[in-house]
């Protein structure tokens, strides 16, 4: 069983927030933030590369990167989204206009310390005790390579290693070690830097990055009963839970509460150790709550193909969610049972 990597959830957002970024020169990322401020937008493409003197690949990179720090959000033009600057973007710039000053290191510190794969890789190094490229790959991408595979039976976007199917280790394979995480932890100084631990996490999920997904599955997984509150359910929503169930290879006790709910030929579904029912509410519901006994997710996010593999949604996962919390969730469950 992982070492480091200690949940479901908390791989796929190692996973899906590196999913286009191999490399990183902060000099480029601050060319990239400095050209959406003076064109308001951009799309990745070999042109604005060029002109910004970066590979396209490196380009989607930055833009993918910067959506996840919150620098940049996506903005629909006609059929296409298109990145845009935000606040923080602005407030790069004001600080870094000068040059990598200690100002400008403290932003970008303080943006880059709440990446997920980023905190991930710090607290192995420090664990260790050294930055060991080799160490790394063996260690925290064997662990990598074990969630990924499940986040694949789930179904989710995980790009498989080879043509046979083999999970990926991504992002901790060599090439990103060395042109990603050691150059990010050098230029910003990065190695001693506090990381300030919650209990709480903010999560974005959109297309081919469904995080939200995987922590509804985390939530099942986790767990041998789970609640989960939501105004609209389809298939995939029922099948990524049962999956997820299945999976966790114990005795599982999913309830759903759900306003509607679309293609269902029953509303209830036992196969071994697992045992899914769903209640229907005949009431107006519009909270999105996914808990457990162990975690709690808070999200814009219905049970639902389209808001769990194609539409921009956010959330807040609460680990060994409070106990007020946690009554107010199970206060809401037993209102909907009357």
């Amino acid at each position: 069983m992982p070492t480091f990597i200690k949940s479901l959830f908390e791989a796929a957002k190692v996973y899906f927030e590196s999913r286009n970024i191999a490399s990183f020169s902060v000099g480029e990322f601050l060319k990239v933030v400095k050209y959406l401020l003076r064109m308001g937008s951009a799309i990745p493409s070999k042109r604005l590369a060029t002109t910004l003197g970066c590979h396209q690949r490196d380009l989607s990179g930055y833009l993918s990167l910067g959506w996840h720090l919150g620098v940049f959000s996506l903005v629909k033009q006609g059929n296409t989204y298109v990145y845009a600057p935000t606040k923080l973007a602005k407030a790069i710039l004001d600080s870094c206009g000068n040059g990598l000053g200690t100002e400008c290191r403290e932003l970008l510190s303080y943006l880059f310390l709440n990446w997920a794969p980023l905190r991930l890789f710090l607290r192995f190094v420090r664990a260790r005790g050294r930055l060991r490229v080799d160490e790394v790959r063996n260690v925290l991408g064997e662990e990598m390579r074990f969630w990924n595979s499940i986040l694949m039976q789930l179904g989710l976007p995980v790009t498989p290693r080879s043509r046979e199917g083999e999970a990926p280790a991504k992002p901790f394979n060599d090439y990103v070690i060395r042109k990603l995480f050691k150059p990010l932890i050098t230029q910003l100084g990065l190695l001693d830097a506090e990381l300030i631990e919650r209990n709480y996490e903010i999560v974005k999920s959109r297309g081919k990055e469904p995080i939200i997904a995987a922590g509804i599955a985390h939530i099942v997984y986790s767990s041998r009963e789970a609640v989960l509150i939501t105004p609209f359910v389809d298939s995939y929503g029922i099948d990524l839970v049962a999956r997820a169930a299945t999976l966790a290879k114990n005795r599982s006790y999913v309830r759903i509460f759900a306003r509607i709910v679309k293609g269902m030929q029953s509303r209830t579904i036992s196969m071994p150790h697992v045992h899914i029912e769903v209640c229907i509410v005949n009431r107006p519901l519009h909270a999105k709550l996914y808990m457990s006994d162990r975690d709690l997710l808070i999200t814009s996010a219905n049970l639902l193909r389209t808001s769990l593999l194609r539409n921009i949604e956010l959330g807040v996962m609460v680990r060994g969610a409070a106990y007020e919390v946690l009554s107010v969730a199970a206060d809401l469950e037993t209102a909907l049972r009357i």
